[in-house]
Formats: C-alpha cells, sequence, structure tokens
C-alpha cells in the first residue's frame, strides 16, 4: 500500500512550479535542470497535441462537428508558447545557479588552498634562522678544519695518526667524489632581505681548495726510507693522483659557480621584466 503523501511543491502545476522557481534565489542547478526538462517536454507535447487537433479538425469525416475543437487547438498552442517562452528564463537562472555553485565550491579549494599557503608561508618565514644556524655550523667546520690541517701537517716523522675534516668524519665519509661532494663547497644561502648577497659562502679565498685538499688526507711518510727510489716513485705517484683529482674538483667547483652565477642572473633578469609588465 502506498502512503506517500503529496509534498506542496508536488501539488503545484507545472506552471504554477515555474513562477515559484523563477522567484526562488536559492533553487539549485540538479532542481532547474529537472524542471527544465519538464518544460521541455510538455511543450513538446502539448505542440503534439495541437498539431493533432488540427489534423483532426479539418478532416470531415473524423470531426463532422468542429464544436469546440478550435478552442482546444488555441488552448494547446498557448500552453506551447508560455512554456517555450519561460525556457530562456529558466536556462539563464540554471546558467546562474551553476556559476554560484562553481564559485562556492572554488571559494571552498581557494580557503584550503590559503590555509596551506599560511602554514607554508610560516614555514618559510624561518629560513634566516634556519640559514644563519647552516652559515654557523660551516663556519665553525671550516675554523677547525685549519687546525685539522695544521695538526696533520706538523706530525713529527714517524707519527701516522690523522684527523679527517670534519665534513667528513659528520658524513662517514673517507673522501669527496662526484658522488659525494662537499656540502660546503656546494651550498649557497643567500641573505632574507638581500638576497643577492650571501649568508655563506661567506667569501672566504681558496676555501674550496684547502678543503679538498685536508679532505684527500696526507701520504703516509715513511720517515727514514724517504729518500729510497721505490719510496719516491709512490710519493710521486701519490701527489700526481691527487694533483688530479685536485685540478678535477677545481674544474666542478668552477662550473657549479658558473652555473649559479649564470642561474642567478637570469632570475634577476626575468624579475626585472616582470616588474617593468606589471
Amino acid at each position: 500500500m502506498n502512503t506517500h503523501q503529496p509534498t506542496a511543491q508536488e501539488c503545484l502545476s507545472l506552471e504554477q512550479r515555474i513562477a515559484t522557481t523563477l522567484c526562488n534565489e536559492s533553487v539549485n542547478s540538479a532542481e532547474l535542470t529537472t524542471l527544465i526538462r519538464e518544460v521541455e517536454a510538455a511543450a513538446t507535447a502539448a505542440d503534439a497535441t495541437a498539431t493533432s487537433l488540427r489534423s483532426e479538425a479539418l478532416d470531415l469525416v473524423l470531426t463532422p462537428d468542429v464544436g469546440d475543437v478550435h478552442q482546444r487547438i488555441v488552448n494547446a498552442e498557448l500552453r506551447r508558447d508560455r512554456l517555450n517562452k519561460t525556457l530562456p528564463k529558466l536556462r539563464a537562472k540554471l546558467g546562474d545557479a551553476l556559476h554560484a555553485e562553481d564559485c562556492e565550491r572554488w571559494s571552498a579549494d581557494f580557503n584550503r588552498i590559503q590555509t596551506r599557503a599560511d602554514e607554508a608561508v610560516s614555514v618559510f618565514r624561518e629560513y634566516p634562522k634556519h640559514a644563519e644556524a647552516i652559515a654557523n655550523m660551516f663556519v665553525m667546520a671550516e675554523n677547525v678544519d685549519r687546525e685539522i690541517s695544521r695538526i696533520n701537517g706538523s706530525a713529527p716523522d714517524g707519527v701516522h695518526r690523522r684527523i679527517r675534516p670534519v665534513e667528513l668524519q659528520a658524513r662517514g665519509l673517507h673522501h669527496f667524489d662526484r658522488y659525494h661532494p662537499s656540502l660546503a663547497a656546494g651550498v649557497a644561502l643567500p641573505c632574507w632581505d638581500y638576497s643577492d648577497r650571501k649568508v655563506w659562502p661567506k667569501g672566504h679565498s681558496n676555501s674550496l681548495a684547502a678543503a679538498f685538499a685536508e679532505s684527500m688526507g696526507l701520504p703516509y711518510h715513511p720517515g727514514g726510507s724517504w729518500a729510497d727510489a721505490d719510496v719516491q716513485a709512490q710519493r710521486r705517484k701519490e701527489f700526481e693522483k691527487q694533483k688530479r683529482e685536485n685540478a678535477a674538483f677545481h674544474k666542478k667547483a668552477a662550473a657549479q659557480q658558473e652555473a649559479r652565477l649564470n642561474r642567478e642572473e637570469r632570475e634577476r633578469f626575468v624579475a626585472q621584466v616582470r616588474k617593468q609588465r606589471g
């Protein structure tokens, strides 16, 4: 047994629903889409009824007495025309509803992204603190490396203990190579307020060469056998190896520095063009 009770909206005629919908500022796109389909179907049905009635009225055999046929045709055509005239208004209202719903969805997405942006901005504003801490860390390592270089270079004959540079020890490396370049030598940290300046590197002369030379360690000292031909040959071999590796390191460091300078120059140029356009 069907116990469904029709709602007030369902009890209204199609024309009444159209009038109510056109006055409703909060109607949604789904309701409008459904109503437009109903109106299109009703207008098509009314046109079909008017055409059928007119065809029957012109046939003396089917309709010997015209009677109220003319009025029925007029009523069907009038309903068709009234419904068709409301369709542009309903479609315009559908467009407005779709636009409003798009704006609402976009606004919700915008607010979500704005919240994430605020969080990212808050984190990014900590850059000066972190950059200064990293720069201080590199400076400390550089200063200690000087002491390491001094103590390693002043070892007496027969004393073979050596201290590796700070970064190598911290990273668990024995030397730098193409797969494990020096962080201190490769990192550039711009200033927060004047990003064309650097917090690091601080302009220490020949710091890359010193870091690399120290990272290679000192060769084994043979003590009293230093003048032997084999020992001298081995020392020349080690020296040439270090010389090649040092040259390769400098070449790579120079290329990295040139690439960084070119990138920074491009960024400054793009920023200047955008500023002029904007």
